[in-house]
Parts: C-alpha cells; structure tokens; sequence
C-alpha cells in the first residue's frame, strides 16, 4: 500500500496520463484507497469465489497428487480463504505440507491451521450461557497457557455461533448479534494490547453489562404503571399552566446593567442576527503562505489541493478564494462538508479572523485582460516580451543616439 505522500505524487499522472499507458491498480484494502485516487478510476468490484467452484478446484489438484482429504476439511480452507483462490490454494499446501502421504480429515487441518476444537468452543458457550463469570476468567486463562491464541478463539467462536445458530433453536437472535458484536468492538478497540488475555477480561465484562442491561430493561417494561388517555392528558394541561405560569413570571422583569426596569405585558423576542464584519483582503493575501503551512500540517491531502489557491476578496463574511481555471475538482473537494472545517479553522486562527470559505475558478477573462495589461506595457516602453523559463520578462530597447 502507498503512502499518503506517494498517493498525491501519483494524482498528477492519474490525470493526464500519457496516451499509449493503462493503469490497472488492484487492492483488497479499498477502505485504505483515497478519495482523490477512486475518483480518477474505473472501478470494478470482484466478488468473492463460490464455496462450490473452489472446492471444485482444490478435489482436481488433491487427484492429480494423489491426496485424500475431506470435504470438511475443504470447507474450512474454503472459510479461512474468505473467498480467494490464491488464498485457498495457499492454506491448501500448508496443511498437506504437514501430512505427507496421510490421509487428512478435519481434526489434522484444525490443527495444522490453529483452528480452535469445537469442543473447547461448545465449553465456551455453555459458561457464557450460565454467566459465571468467574469460571469464564478461569476458562480464559487456561486456553492462554494452553498456547491458544485469544483473537483467534474469539474469530473462531464467532464463527461457531452463526453455525449453531443455524442448527439449534435454543439460541436467540438477540445473544448471538450481542455476542458476536461484543466480540468485535473488543478486538477492535483492544487491537495493540500486548496481553491479549485481557482481551478476554474485556469481553466477559461486555457480555455480563448487556446481559444485565437486557434484565433491567426487562423488569422496568414489567414494573411499569399504565396511564389511561385522561390521565394523560390531565397531566400534560397541568405541565403546561406550570410551566406558563414560569415564563410569564420571568418576562416581566428584565435587568439591565444601568438598572431595572419593569416591563408589563408579553415580551416580544426578535431573532438576533449575527454580525458579519468585513475583512481587508490583505489580511488573507499576506498570510497565505501560512495558511498554506497550516493546512499542510492538518492534512497533507488538503495541502495538495489548495497548494495552487489564492484569495481574492472578503463579501459578507464569506472569503473568495480562486483557483486555477484546470483545478475543478480540486475547488469542489475543498467544499466538501468534512474538509471545508478543517480550512476555515486553520484560516481564522492564523488571521485572527471569523469567515467562512468560498471558491470559484479563474475565468479566461482575467487572463486575457492581463494579457492586454502587457501589450499596453510593451508599447508604452516600446520593448517586447521574451518566454524563459514560463517567466515572462519585459526587455526595454533602448536606441542609441548620434551626436
């Protein structure tokens, strides 16, 4: 995977890249993909492979090498696979490099792939279902000095839940989605601990709170009192004359810091409006380098995108900032609801200002009347204009004259 700076480097030639190249860029971490990169591609989702076709796949391979292994055993390479050929093919010659010339069913590819037994996983949810928690801790400990490994029984355990779900009726729909999130939040949450029992610990806490949640809620629904329509609505007028009562007594007297004075009558509220204040423009123009640096440091994306922006004039509380009239996407990026923040923040800290950002793109007018600046600059020093290094220079002839 690239990194952020690569990533922006690679922008450029995504845009106009040369005409007799394709860019075919594959990845199973799109979430890691940024925004900027996805939208200047074609995408294209492939979906996983069917459990039957990579079966089908693997029983042709272990024929031709005259290797005998279940179907079980294919369905949990399958599974580990999650879907990829190469994948499974991988996990397939790890486990037949461990049994050579021997028959392997479920119980040998469990252990050459560190799958936790269904016994030990079937023990789990018999204490998880009594909610002793000291057992549970106890339990834990001894699968950690068993040399199991904690993510893994946890995924692992997951997995056994769906599946006996799917066979037993006794387990509801509620503890399994409770269950299998409480597992995830925990190792996710939890993901650099070292001591991954405390992994365990977490989820043992997590299960018993939901558990005691759900009886509390239970009791409360049970426990309470049923109102008919005219209690209801006796209660509310009686809320209402209260609470009127309140606000009347309030607005009548109003304190001012030169003194009080009495207001009889309601008291009639306007709306307030917010006070805009007009910046000078050279407030932002000489700051903006700056504000360049500053949202560099929030963003290396952001910096790449207004690297080219300049400010243009203050309307109304409303900064103008004009981007080069080629940087379409890069003006409408900066708008965006979670980026536009970010911009102005860093804008009003660095300026000392309260604005808000708008931006619009260089039209062709404006180069063209700077264009004519520049003739009518020619001809009234009577030079011309010379192309070095894309930097334009006014070179002044000067005539000699005879004495």
């Amino acid at each position: 995977m690239l990194t952020k700076e690569a990533f922006n480097a690679l922008l450029k030639t995504l845009e106009e890249p040369p005409s007799h190249v394709i860019f075919i860029l594959a990845t199973t971490e799109i979430d890691k993909i940024p925004d900027t990169v996805i939208s200047r591609c074609q995408r294209y989702d492939f979906l996983p492979i069917d459990k039957e076709d990579i079966k089908k796949l693997l029983k042709n391979v272990a024929e031709k090498e005259n290797i005998k292994i279940d179907d079980a055993s294919l369905d949990l390479i399958y599974r580990k696979s999650e879907g990829s050929a190469r994948d499974s093919f991988s996990i397939f010659e790890q486990v037949v490099s461990n049994f050579n010339n021997e028959e392997i069913d479920i119980t040998k590819t469990q252990n050459a792939l560190g799958v936790v037994p269904d016994v030990i996983l079937e023990e789990f949810l018999n204490l998880v279902k009594e909610g002793d928690k000291e057992k549970l801790v106890d339990f834990i400990d001894k699968i950690w000095e068993d040399g199991l490994i904690i993510e893994t029984f946890l995924k692992d355990f997951s997995y056994y839940l769906k599946e006996q779900f799917r066979k037993k009726t006794d387990l509801s729909v509620n503890f399994l989605l409770d269950t299998i999130s409480a597992i995830f939040f925990t190792l996710n949450e939890f993901k650099y601990e070292e001591d991954k029992r405390l992994l365990g610990y977490v989820l043992i806490h997590e299960l018993y709170k939901k558990k005691k949640k759900n009886s509390q809620s239970a009791n409360s629904s049970e426990s309470m009192p049923a109102f008919n329509k005219n209690d209801m609505k006796d209660m509310s007028n009686s809320i209402y004359e209260k609470v009127l009562s309140q606000v009347m007594k309030n607005a009548n007297i109003v304190n001012q810091k030169a003194g009080s004075v009495e207001i009889s009558g309601p008291v009639n509220i306007e709306k307030t409006e917010k006070i805009v204040k007009d910046y000078d423009i050279s407030i932002f123009t000489e700051n903006w380098k700056k504000v360049l640096a500053g949202i560099k440091k929030v963003s290396v994306m952001l910096g790449a995108l207004a690297i080219e922006s300049r400010p243009d004039r203050v309307e109304n509380g409303v900064l103008y900032i004009k981007f080069p009239k080629n940087q379409k996407f890069h003006s409408e990026q900066v708008l965006l609801p979670e980026k536009k923040p970010k911009i102005e923040k860093v804008i009003n800290q660095i300026c000392n200002s309260d604005i808000m950002i708008q931006t619009f793109l260089e039209s062709e007018d404006s180069q063209n009347e700077e264009d004519k600046f520049l003739q009518n600059a020619v001809k009234f020093f009577d030079g011309e204009i010379l192309e070095k290094n894309n930097v334009k220079i006014l070179n002044k002839k000067f005539e000699q004259r005879k004495e």
